[in-house]
Formats: C-alpha cells, structure tokens, sequence
C-alpha cells in the first residue's frame, strides 16, 4: 500500500513517516525532493511498486504545484489527473 504524506514545511511529514514506518515493519520511506525526478514515469513506478509492498511518500506529486510555477513542473494538470485516478484505483492514502 502507499501513504502519501503532504503538508507545508515543519509539518510534520518526517516524523508521521517514522511512526507509520514503526507501526508497518518493513515499509520504504521514499523523499520527494527536488533531486528526485517527479515525472509520470517516476511516480507511477512509485504507485505500482506499493501494490507489492508497504511505501510511505515523503510528499508525491502534489507539492511541485504548491512550489513551482508552471513552467518548472515536470507534470501538466492533466498528468496529476491522471495520478489522481490511479491513485484512487489503488487505494492510495494521502495524509
């Protein structure tokens, strides 16, 4: 399954990760970070390899279109739409 934790800076992210990670033994805490690519290709790998184990997303798509203006974004509108769907198809968690 995946958690996707969302949240302003100082929110407490981290620190939710950790205490699901404690309650989920063997759960991958993934950073999405400027440095991580955030394409579709990178969080559909990301979606697809929670079908086999437990992930916790240290924020996901979300945060580039609270960050970034448009042309920084490596996704359209129509690519989070796109997410959002199969995000609900897999019963992601957004927290």
């Amino acid at each position: 399954m995946l958690f996707v934790l969302e949240g302003c800076d100082g929110s407490g992210k981290s620190t939710v990760a950790m205490n699901l990670k404690n309650v989920l033994p063997g759960a991958e805490i993934i950073h999405c970070t400027r440095g991580t690519p955030n394409d579709m290709d990178f969080f559909e790998s990301i979606i697809q390899a929670a079908k086999h184990r437990d992930i916790i997303a240290d924020r996901f798509c979300y945060g580039q279109f609270v960050y970034q203006d448009a042309n920084e974004r490596n996704l359209s509108n129509e690519d989070l739409m796109r997410l959002e769907v199969m995000m609900m198809e897999n019963n992601v968690r957004v927290i």
